[in-house]
Order: C-alpha cells, then sequence, then structure tokens
C-alpha cells in the first residue's frame, strides 16, 4: 500500500510539472492492464479492446466499446454488453444472467441460461432461448436447448392497433364474440332473413321459417316444423315428418309427401304428386295433376282421377277443381299389360274373358 500511495503521489507531482499530460487509466488486481481509455478491475481481468470495461474475475471485455461484469463474463465482438458469471455475448449484444449467451450479432438473451443464436433475436427469461433470426422467444426449454419443456405468460400488453402488433386476451375475446354473433345472427342475413329458432335447424329464403327441430325450410316464406322438409316458396311441411316440394306444396299429415305445385297432402301418410293433386285420405295416393284422393288408402291414379272410398283405385278421369270434382267421371282409361289372374281377388284380363 505504501508504494501504490507513493505511486499516485509521484503521479501527481509529475502531472503538477506538466511531466504528464493526462491519468493513467486505472488498472486494478492481479495480472490487470489497461488499453486506452478502458478500465478493468479484477484477478484477471482482460480489456483489450479500446474504450472497454471489464470488472470481475477473468473477465474479458475483447471487442472495442464493450462492457464485460461478471466472473469469466466476456465480450467477443464490439459494442457488446455481457453482465453475469460466465455471461458471453458477440457483436452488438446483449447477453444478462448468468450463463446467458447472445451469441449472434445483434441478439440479446436476459435470464440465467438464456440463449439468443439467431440473428437479431432476443431469448426473454431463465432457461429462455432464441434460436431463428428476428424471433423473439419467452418460452422454457431445457438445459440442452434441444426442445421447449414449459411455456410463459406474457402479461400488461395494450390493445393492438397496428397489423403487426400483438393482440392481448381482451381483444381475443372481443373477437370471439364477434365471430360467434356473426354466425348466430349474420347466417340468416347471407341466407336471405330466413328464421330457424329450433335445434338443428336451419332456413334459406326470405320469410323462410323452421319452428320444429331437425328441420329444414329453403324458399321464399317456406316453413317447416318438426322432422320436416319444405322446398319452394310458399311450401309447408307442418306434419311431423312431413316433406313438401315445390311451390305451395302443403304436407300438413304426420309423414306425408307432397311434391309439385299447389298439391296437398294433408292425410297422415299421404303421398300427393302432381300440379294441385289432394291426398286427404290417411294412407292414401293421388298421383297426376288434379288427382284427388280423398278415401283412406285410396290411389287416384292419373290426371283428373278421382278415388272417394276407402281402399279403392280408380284410374278413370273426372272433371275436377282444386279441392272438388264432379259427381260423375267423364271419361275412363284403358288399363294394359294385365296378367291371367288366379287368386279370387285378382282381376281378369281380356283374354281369360274371351276364352
Amino acid at each position: 500500500m505504501e508504494e501504490y500511495g507513493r505511486a499516485l503521489l509521484l503521479a501527481g507531482l509529475m502531472i503538477s510539472a506538466g511531466v504528464m499530460a493526462a491519468p493513467v487509466p486505472p488498472a486494478c488486481g492481479f495480472d490487470s492492464t489497461t488499453k486506452e481509455c478502458s478500465t478493468k478491475y479484477g484477478s484477471g481481468a482482460s480489456d483489450s479492446g479500446v474504450r472497454s470495461t471489464a470488472y470481475g474475475a477473468n473477465a474479458n471485455a475483447w471487442g472495442s466499446d464493450s462492457v464485460a461484469i461478471g466472473t469469466n463474463s466476456s465480450t467477443g465482438g464490439h459494442s457488446s454488453i455481457a453482465i453475469g458469471s460466465e455471461s458471453s455475448v458477440n457483436n452488438h449484444g446483449v447477453a444478462i444472467g448468468f450463463k446467458a449467451k447472445a451469441m449472434a450479432d445483434r441478439s440479446i438473451a436476459t435470464g440465467d441460461n438464456s440463449n439468443a443464436s439467431g440473428y437479431n433475436s432476443v431469448a426473454l427469461g431463465a432457461n429462455a432461448v432464441a434460436k431463428k433470426d428476428n424471433e423473439v422467444n419467452i418460452g422454457i426449454w431445457s438445459d440442452d436447448k434441444s426442445k421447449q419443456t414449459g411455456l410463459r405468460t406474457l402479461s400488461g400488453l395494450s390493445d393492438g392497433v397496428n397489423p403487426d402488433e400483438a393482440v392481448n386476451m381482451k381483444q381475443f375475446d372481443s373477437a370471439i364474440t364477434a365471430v360467434n354473433n356473426y354466425t348466430d345472427t349474420g347466417i340468416n342475413k347471407v341466407l336471405s332473413s330466413g328464421s330457424a329458432t329450433a335445434r338443428d335447424a336451419f332456413a334459406i329464403g326470405n320469410d323462410a321459417t323452421v319452428t320444429g327441430y331437425m328441420s329444414t325450410a329453403i324458399g321464399v316464406k317456406a316453413n317447416a316444423s318438426t322432422a320436416s322438409t319444405a322446398t319452394g316458396d310458399n311450401a309447408s311441411a307442418s306434419g311431423m315428418n312431413s316433406t313438401a316440394t315445390g311451390m305451395s306444396a302443403n304436407a300438413t299429415g304426420n309423414g306425408s309427401v307432397a311434391t309439385g305445385v299447389g298439391v296437398h297432402a294433408t292425410g297422415n301418410g299421404s303421398i300427393a304428386t302432381g300440379a294441385n293433386a289432394y291426398a286427404t285420405g290417411d294412407g292414401s295416393i293421388a298421383t297426376g295433376n288434379m288427382s284427388i284422393a280423398t278415401g283412406i288408402n285410396s290411389v287416384a291414379l292419373g290426371a283428373n282421377a278421382v278415388a272417394r272410398k276407402d281402399n279403392e283405385v280408380n284410374i278413370g278421369i273426372w272433371k275436377t277443381f282444386p279441392g272438388g270434382y264432379s259427381p260423375t267421371p267423364t271419361g275412363t282409361r284403358t288399363l294394359s299389360g294385365l296378367s291371367d289372374g288366379i287368386n279370387p281377388d285378382e282381376a281378369v284380363n281380356k283374354g281369360q274373358l274371351d276364352t
């Protein structure tokens, strides 16, 4: 200490006498040496870079304008900072933390064992690893840096405004709510203001409505109830499991089918096919334009055919009008291709009659 005091006194005298123009940069610790405008403190500390600073045992500030603070800390590049025992950094990088390493140019590693090996990358948090260029990683990685083993929550995030800004959970929730609302109410708008109020229901068309579950209404003012399907403008399938297809088709009977313009299948299990056909009896079938089947299990086959009685099949020609008919038929039809009748309830053909 006496020698150190004498050296300081001698330096002061030399400066006063003009022999020494500037103070010698400080050098403290065993084997410590400095370069121009550099500072180092600690046993074995080294600052070979110009204007560099090294603090700590074996701290090495190799690059110019660099700072190495901590035991065995090292700056291998210019304008870099390494703070923490065994931390190391490259050009224009920052490494803060025990064994923190920012080895790529312009990279930042903050946290114990953090590692930023991608150019211009950021590893934020203990054991965080940023391997890709321009990457920011806040995850938790294994000690050998081979795989990510955990995640971190990024909180305190303001609302993202510009396209390249992160969004927070509040914005995300708002977006999800908006999407759900659009899905629930927007579909009706896209599908021309249809209304489906029941479960598994689907309505397409202006004023189309579905009031029963598992039903479909397609067309302007189409209407479908429980497990039914109505397709066509003003089509209505009000019977359970009924089907109405065609403009103004109407299937009111349970399990009924109405196909054609203005057809009506009002009986349970009835079928009406053809323009303005009517099947009003349960289990009845009316096939043909203006055909009418009013009897239970009756069949009116052909245009203007009328089956009034239960269990009747009629192929005659009647004068009909929507929902009504003349009291007597106005014509008949030929039933051909008939095989020989064998059983008592089977029809006889002309060949059998002639013989």
